[in-house]
């Protein structure tokens, strides 16, 4: 199955989000929106994974999280991928905070996952086009 490791909003910051969404429903009719029940920030991609290696993937990261503090999730801007020419995703970012990035790389070097070479950069995906 196909797996990756996220967080899921607080109910009112879900809500906070779904508002904001509907908002510019209008702005783009033929986004495909991501219903507010999926909303997550998500933390890492894990990729093809057989029941066994998530089975252990779920213990590591019991453990990960843990170690870490209740987060405070803040939504801080808006945008779209890719930054320049046609937009394929709208995103809301997440405000920084050192506990989340401390938590993303715990994840990572739990798993085994390299990190990538640009930034963390918390978001929750808002919706998705077919046609840029």
């Amino acid at each position: 199955m196909r797996a990756f490791v996220a967080i899921e909003l607080p109910e009112r910051l879900r809500r906070l989000v779904e508002d904001f969404a509907v908002a510019q429903r209008a702005r783009l009719p033929k986004a495909r929106w991501i219903p507010a029940a999926n909303l997550h920030v998500t933390l890492a991609f894990l990729g093809e994974v057989d029941d066994l290696t998530l089975g252990r993937y779920c213990a590591r990261l019991d453990d990960v999280a843990s170690l870490h503090r209740q987060l405070r999730l803040r939504t801080d801007r808006a945008g779209a991928f890719p930054p320049r020419g046609r937009a394929r995703v709208l995103w809301l970012g997440i405000g920084e905070d050192p506990e989340l990035t401390s938590l993303q790389t715990g994840i990572a070097d739990a798993i085994g996952l390299a990190i990538d070479e640009q930034p963390f950069r918390p978001h929750v995906t808002m919706a998705r086009c077919r046609r840029p």
